[in-house]
């Protein structure tokens, strides 16, 4: 699930946990959360975290280094609002690619 907020990080970041906890058990689930200030917030479930997904490698590779945080949620920023909606956009398809998700 992808996701744009207007406020700040510490909303993308309750936004992002609170989705992530209603995910089925037992299906990967990797939520995404923007804010329109050029930040992001990425959680993964135990499910996705299982098979080596890890929320911080996720988001600095998604923002070209730029960020980190722990294996099940990671914030970054420094990009423009229009560039993090082509990552969140290409970031589903990828994902299902990847196997990563269903």
């Amino acid at each position: 699930m992808t996701a744009t907020v207007d406020g700040a990080a510490q909303e993308a970041r309750a936004l992002a946990h609170a989705v992530r906890d209603r995910l089925p058990h037992g299906r990967p689930g990797v939520v995404a959360v923007a804010t329109a200030s050029g930040g992001l917030v990425l959680t993964v479930n135990a499910a996705a975290r299982s098979p080596g997904r890890n929320a911080a490698e996720m988001v600095k590779e998604l923002l070209g280094g730029r960020g980190g945080g722990s294996p099940e949620t990671a914030q970054g920023g420094g990009l423009a609002a229009a560039e993090l909606a082509v990552i969140l956009a290409d970031l589903l398809p990828r994902l299902v690619a990847e196997g990563a998700i269903a």
